[in-house]
């Protein structure tokens, strides 16, 4: 009788035991899966980022009218001779 209640003991700890285990290794599945997803997304971003530079670095060397455009919008260059005439709004 003794062994009865020593071994159902043992087998209901063991059981807990495994449960918990399960339990805590599953949420770190998730955690670790959310995870996984969220990185998933910062990568297709920056391929994204990375496209749109390569197309940008790609006609800076070859298109001049695109090297011009870039100069005066972003650099604030102006050709010679040129006047720029500015307006209050």
């Amino acid at each position: 009788m003794k062994a009865a209640i020593i071994r159902n003991t043992v087998i209901l700890t063991l059981t807990l035991l495994i449960v918990y285990i399960f339990i805590r290794q599953t949420s770190k599945v998730y955690v670790l899966s959310e995870e996984n997803s969220r990185i998933g997304r910062k990568v297709e971003n920056l391929e994204k980022v990375n496209e749109n530079l390569n197309i940008h670095l790609k006609l800076l060397k070859e298109d001049e009218s695109y090297i011009e455009k870039v100069a005066r919008e972003e650099l604030g260059m102006i050709k010679h001779n040129e006047k720029i005439y500015r307006f209050d709004q």
